[in-house]
């Protein structure tokens, strides 16, 4: 975030630099705790208090609101980035 407000971004050759974007990983092991005899159980308050975990089966229901909050992120990202580089086009440069 702190290269969204500069002018330049000095960066040595062999740097990673990312593009305007949002990732979301997390492993699922719900299959392979369920062929173990193994049952975590998860108490919680709210419907989407927990979407996507490692240890739950996962719904489409989960999918469509992890997506739902990555494109949210993304439209507040953008936004924070076009804000402080008006002169970028941030269209072109997310990914």
């Amino acid at each position: 975030m702190m290269c969204c407000v500069a002018d330049r971004i000095i960066a040595s050759p062999f740097a990673v630099l990312g593009s305007i974007g949002v990732i979301s990983e997390i492993p699922n092991v719900y299959e392979r705790l369920k062929q173990e005899g193994i049952e975590f159980q998860t108490v919680t308050a709210g419907e989407f208090k927990r979407t996507l975990t490692p240890t739950k089966k996962v719904t489409k229901e989960d999918v469509k609101k992890a997506e739902e909050d990555v494109n949210m992120i993304l439209t507040q990202f953008s936004g924070f980035v076009q804000k402080n580089r008006p002169n970028l086009d941030v269209a072109s440069v997310a990914t």
